[in-house]
């Protein structure tokens, strides 16, 4: 302590080495020497070298941001429209022998061709159907008669699955339209007796038909077909 100073209790002078004062002889508290203060750093400035203007340091890689993503379902895939017989060709005559040949309703859909194989015990079965129908609706004789011929014309198919007809029959058979090359309509002669014709030229083979209304079924096909039938 200095000399200047003086006890805090009764004012007394006391000496720089007193630890009572001589006067009251109350102990003299030391007054701690404030620490000395510490160095004051400058802080290092940042210099950014030039041409990097992200501030990113030469030589770490750039972290990119992220990217949120989010799964989306895939879209289902639009349903196909059901197979429908489109029209029938009747009473399509195929040759297998010298005197033997088969008799087909030739169904026609969107996406193939059916031949449907009609046996003698079929188209008699068909024929008194069409009798009965004919009789229950009190028609007269011709238009028994005019039932019967509607027989032949294959519409019995027309609202019925084309799976169904293919499968009607072991003989039953079916071309796909995109198997077509070409079909041909002839148009038969009657001096020569020559009939109207069908023949159909796929990738594989070509299959000749006798048919009976040449104009008609060039028509039907065209529908499906297009360009392909000549």
């Amino acid at each position: 302590m200095s000399p200047s100073e003086t006890c805090p209790s009764c004012g007394a002078s006391l000496s720089s080495d007193a630890r009572f004062c001589s006067s009251c002889g109350k102990p003299v508290a030391a007054t701690p020497a404030a620490p000395p203060p510490l160095p004051q750093t400058q802080p290092i400035p940042v210099v950014r070298p030039t041409g990097n203007p992200s501030g990113v340091p030469v030589g770490i890689p750039a972290v990119p941001p992220a990217v949120t993503t989010f799964a989306t379902s895939p879209t289902p895939p639009a349903p196909q429209p059901a197979e429908q017989v489109v029209s029938v060709v009747g009473m399509v005559t195929r040759k297998t022998g010298l005197f033997s040949s088969e008799l087909y309703h030739m169904v026609i859909t969107g996406k193939r061709l059916i031949f449907a194989l009609q046996t003698k015990e079929m188209q008699m079965n068909d024929v008194n159907q069409a009798r009965q129908e004919a009789k229950q609706q009190g028609k007269n004789f011709f238009g028994q008669i005019g039932a019967q011929m509607s027989t032949r014309t294959g519409e019995k198919y027309i609202r019925v699955a084309p799976d169904s007809i293919l499968s009607e029959n072991l003989k039953n058979f079916s071309i796909d339209l995109g198997q077509v090359v070409k079909v041909s309509v002839f148009h038969g002669d009657s001096e020569d007796n020559t009939p109207d014709s069908l023949e159909i030229k796929t990738s594989t083979e070509k299959m000749k038909f006798t048919i009976s209304n040449a104009y008609a079924v060039e028509k039907q096909l065209k529908q499906v077909l297009g360009s392909k039938v000549k």
